[in-house]
């Protein structure tokens, strides 16, 4: 009688261990499982963001030659623009010069208020106010005085234009120049001051009023 009830105890104990060890196996599976989820998410993940760093760098790859060449294009496009504009401004600078020697009011008063350059000089470095002064445009040189052309400027000969009105007999353009604040003692290359450009009976007089020189 004890005998069956300790076997039916070994039984039932033997029964229990072997359930147990069945639930550890089924315990440990799972685990096993859940982490092998975990590293096939973690796989998928890591290849998503790779995928994601990979077109990142191919669309700034493939978006870089457009921007050079755009930029290029806009480096070219300005400095045609900067070339267009200095051979505009030297043709007018040079449609000055020639309105001036030829007396041309209007049109040299266009061109100073459309922004012409005033520092242009021909092939003998006379400037617009030489060029006014020799020819005896008084009013012309009047104009220009007022826009602010230097009034002593000098040519590749030393000359200012002074110089050159009397060098012309131009009496009318000397005067504008010497009330304007020429300066009459001024020396050319050659060593000459206005009043001593001719000499002779074909030399005008000058005087000195308020220590000013002046044609009398």
């Amino acid at each position: 009688m004890r005998a069956a009830v300790r076997q039916r105890k070994f039984r039932e104990a033997l029964e229990l261990l072997r359930a147990a060890d069945a639930l550890n196996l089924l315990e440990s599976a799972a685990s096993q499982r859940a982490h092998q989820l975990r590293a096939s998410q973690a796989r998928q993940e890591l290849a998503e963001r790779q995928a994601l760093e990979a077109a990142v760098v191919e669309r700034a790859a493939s978006q870089a030659p457009a921007a050079e060449a755009a930029q290029q294009a806009a480096v070219v496009a300005a400095a045609t623009e900067a070339a267009t504009e200095a051979a505009a401004r030297e043709r007018s600078g040079a449609a000055l010069l020639e309105l001036c020697r030829n007396g041309r009011y209007d049109q040299v008063r266009a061109l100073l208020l459309a922004g012409a350059p005033t520092t242009v000089v021909d092939a003998a470095g006379n400037g617009a106010v030489h060029l006014a002064a020799c020819a005896g445009h008084a009013c012309l040189l009047k104009l220009l005085l007022r826009k602010g052309l230097y009034i002593n400027a000098r040519n590749a000969a030393g000359d200012t234009p002074l110089h050159l009105a009397m060098a012309r007999r131009q009496d009318t353009t000397a005067r504008v120049l010497l009330a304007a604040g020429a300066d009459a003692e001024l020396r050319n290359a050659r060593g000459r001051r206005p009043r001593n450009v001719l000499q002779g009976s074909a030399a005008p007089r000058w005087s000195t009023v308020g220590g000013r020189s002046c044609l009398v």
